[in-house]
């Protein structure tokens, strides 16, 4: 199993093919699947690879589909709506001892506080 960090790199297709080529050649016989993220710049470099490793697969990051879905539907205005009021009953009882204090004795559950995450 290989991971790689490619910050600073040139994002382009031929980086991304030439990059996934080093690892199946780096580990002979043992590359089967190759897991990107979605994007197309991933999925071009990996079809310019399936004719010279045709037993090498290809399977985009389910945890990166999900993650473009769930944007999408944040985006949906009676989502975006009940996210913004559950926020504000969120940070009223996070922000005020008493209400914290009830909500911890009543309930199992932990309250998160959702931030930006790039």
């Amino acid at each position: 199993m290989d991971s790689l960090w490619n910050t600073g790199n040139t994002r382009d297709v031929t980086y991304y093919a030439q990059m996934i080529r080093d690892v199946i050649n780096g580990n002979p016989g043992q590359c089967n699947l190759i897991i990107t993220d979605s994007a197309p710049v991933m999925t071009a470099a990996v079809r310019i690879l399936e004719r010279e490793y045709p037993h090498v697969a290809h399977q985009p990051c389910v945890a990166h589909i999900v993650d473009l879905f769930m944007e999408d539907v944040g985006k949906l205005d009676g989502v975006k709506a009940l996210v913004s009021e559950c926020s504000g009953y969120v940070s009223f009882i996070c922000n005020h001892a008493m209400p914290l204090a009830i909500f911890k004795e009543v309930s199992k559950l932990r309250l998160i506080r959702f931030c930006d995450t790039r």
